[in-house]
């Protein structure tokens, strides 16, 4: 993964640990925690991947996340899905 994502050890210390949180599905109660959260948190919250561009300074990481998931589905039995990320809704029960 590290050769398709072309990273190497280096990664690790340009970045100081995560930059942002990214939350993929909540649940109805939940949402009232994640507001409290977002609101406390010193890190973004990202649940819409469209606006990573306006949430983060420096998005270098989310693009590698992105681009890992792109990679990912390549091996998806039925056809491959391109920009999932995008796709894929915010999960709420």
């Amino acid at each position: 993964m590290h050769v398709l994502l072309d990273i190497d050890s280096s990664i690790y210390s340009k970045f100081d640990g995560p930059n942002y949180i990214r939350i993929l599905g909540t649940t109805k109660k939940g949402l009232e925690l994640l507001k409290e959260i977002k609101d406390r948190s010193n890190m973004p919250i990202i649940t819409k991947v469209s606006e990573y561009k306006k949430i983060l300074s420096n998005a270098e990481m989310f693009e590698i996340d992105l681009k890992a998931t792109d990679i990912y589905t390549l091996a998806y039995t039925n056809e491959p899905v391109s920009g999932l990320d995008f796709t894929k809704k915010f999960i709420v029960k």
